[in-house]
């Protein structure tokens, strides 16, 4: 089993890159569902593979001049004190509270994305209306405590935040958000370590995988659409949440 989880993390890692998810969103769902790993488990083993991911991806993107580093560091600190918060609900809830929640962000974030970049594709790239740092900054709290919970990194928040409220283009949003979610997730991934809810031996192959698969991210990234971008981002959130649900639910 645990050879398995090496190519799935190269795909974890090729998705969570190219959206800026950081690798959890398919990642967590693939270890508990395909797997057979606990949920608490594969949480706490996304969040040190995610980590990872971010490390990686954000390399391509600063060299591509994509990420807004002076903003991702004035975030970074809300997102980490989320995910504190949402490290100790993960260790105590059930695995059907985890699930649920998923599916809702999945569906909610997918809802927004589509409205906006596929429904309506004319709709220039910035937001309508001024930037709005203002709302932006309380609902970092919320990614990173999602970040904790469900092992993501906090990518579904971080993204449409940044593109709608911060107006920054789709795939700087990405960059940037790749470029947060390793402190995040590293932040939730030490709770999981000292509770003992992790396997080294998973959480090795799934860092190698999904390095790999985020530094391929970054060279297929420039070559996408914001709008094929935004679309797979959707799909990928949407499947993924349910086939949490079916599982857990």
């Amino acid at each position: 089993m645990r050879l398995w989880v090496l190519p799935v993390a190269v795909l974890a890692g090729l998705l969570g890159g190219l959206l800026g998810l950081g690798g959890g969103v398919v990642l967590v769902p693939a270890l508990s569902t395909l797997l057979g790993v606990p949920l608490p488990e594969a949480v706490g083993t996304s969040l040190i593979a995610v980590s990872a991911t971010s490390i990686s991806s954000s390399v391509a993107y600063i060299r591509q001049g994509l990420t807004d580093v002076e903003l991702a560091i004035s975030l970074v600190a809300w997102t980490s004190i989320g995910a504190i918060v949402g490290g100790m609900i993960g260790l105590r809830a059930g695995a059907p509270l985890i699930a649920a929640v998923f599916l809702l962000l999945a569906l909610y974030t997918s809802f927004v994305l589509l409205k906006r970049h596929v429904l309506r594709p004319k709709v220039q790239e910035t937001a309508a209306k001024p930037p709005r740092p203002g709302i932006a900054y309380p609902l970092m709290l919320v990614s990173g405590a999602l970040s904790g919970l469900l092992g993501i990194g906090g990518g579904p928040v971080n993204v449409p935040v940044m593109n709608i409220l911060l107006a920054l283009p789709m795939k700087r949003a990405v960059a940037t958000s790749s470029f947060m979610v390793g402190v995040t997730a590293a932040t939730g991934g030490i709770l999981y370590l000292r509770a003992g809810r992790i396997d080294p031996l998973v959480a090795g192959f799934a860092v190698i995988g999904v390095a790999v698969g985020a530094q391929i991210a970054g060279l297929v990234q420039k070559r996408i659409s914001t709008r094929l971008l935004a679309l797979l981002f959707a799909v990928v959130l949407v499947a993924v949440g349910v086939q949490m649900a079916v599982k857990h639910l």
